[in-house]
């Protein structure tokens, strides 16, 4: 509840409200208005604002989480190249809460990876070239971030892993070839 009192020719703003305990003095009695009802506000929101860790965590500190932990365990080069490729990889979708990685847009992602040439064969200025992925090039991907998400479940988050599932999708396909 906020209190507004005048004194020594100027007002004064009080808040208690939910833990907090706000003052500030203004020299007009509108500003002082303005600046309590803005405040009161601003405090009711900051209670309905309480995101969860997931809801914050990033594709990119994932990764880098995961990969931190790799290193600190010795893993080998390769597999934490790999885990460092993902950054490549999913670099449009670094900023995403991975929240957001619904099993459709990770289906999707499979497709778009599917459909995108890669290089092969060494560099391509000295004689490398570009051919479509197999089936297998886009599962090891998905198994990468399989690992990061199950790291992370593993770690006291709470993640629904669809790249689990994409994996499924992918293992038929490539059965199919």
């Amino acid at each position: 509840m906020a209190s507004i009192t005048f004194r020594d020719g100027k007002y004064r703003v009080s808040i208690r409200k939910k833990d907090q305990d706000v003052s500030k003095t203004f020299s007009n009695k509108e500003d002082a208005e303005l600046y309590s009802k803005w405040k009161e506000d601003l405090i009711d929101q900051i209670e309905n604002f309480n995101p969860s860790p997931e809801e914050l965590l990033t594709l990119d500190s994932a990764i880098d989480m995961k990969v931190e932990d790799a290193e600190k365990y010795g893993l080998d080069f390769r597999t934490i190249s790999s885990l460092k490729g993902l950054k490549i990889h999913f670099s449009d979708d670094l900023h995403r809460s991975l929240n957001e990685f619904s099993y459709e847009f990770l289906l999707s992602k499979a497709k778009i990876f599917m459909q995108t040439e890669v290089k092969h064969g060494g560099n391509i200025a000295k004689g490398g070239n570009l051919k479509m992925p197999s089936v297998k090039t886009v599962m090891n991907r998905f198994r990468y971030l399989s690992t990061v998400l199950g790291y992370l479940n593993m770690n006291g988050f709470s993640f629904q892993n669809h790249s689990l599932a994409v994996l499924n999708y992918l293992n038929s396909l490539n059965k199919q070839e």
